[in-house]
């Protein structure tokens, strides 16, 4: 999936590191607003006939957000490697922590589903879309871990 999704850009990215992780960074928020995006649809569904899947679809959506804000804040931060009054490495050790932070909230999203009351389509689709979304995370972290080495 890493290669996939990164290759078509490899004119733009070269052999830069830093290029790299920020067009990954880029990749995986498009795909976690494409999950928020699915999970506010079903949310609006679940409303429309009182499911009770409402609070766990409430809280999925709101991780969803979170991991938005954070992959936006990891790339808004590697794209100001140089500035801001810290180091190179402070601003990469930020990097990795928004997109761990990211990681996280994915990962509770999809335990709140698997423990809450939701019908199996809904935690079907809700998996898929969040899934796809740990991957380019994942894939992600990665590239800051091996490329750059923080």
């Amino acid at each position: 999936m890493c290669y996939n999704s990164l290759s078509s850009y490899s004119s733009t990215i070269k052999s830069d590191p830093i290029k790299l992780c920020i067009t990954s960074l880029n990749i995986n928020l498009k795909s976690a607003k494409k999950a928020s995006s699915v999970v506010s649809s079903l949310l609006k569904k679940a409303k429309s006939t009182s499911s009770p899947e409402v609070p766990i679809l409430k809280d999925c959506l709101e991780e969803m957000k979170d991991t938005v804000d954070e992959l936006k804040q990891a790339t808004a931060e590697m794209k100001n490697l140089n500035g801001g009054g810290i180091s190179k490495e402070e601003h990469l050790r930020n990097v990795k922590t928004w997109v761990s932070a990211a990681l996280t909230d994915e990962t509770t999203c999809t335990d709140e589903l698997e423990e809450g009351e939701a019908n199996a389509d809904t935690k079907k689709k809700v998996k898929k879309a969040v899934s796809e979304l740990s991957r380019t995370t994942s894939n992600t972290l990665a590239l800051m871990t091996n490329y750059i080495g923080y």
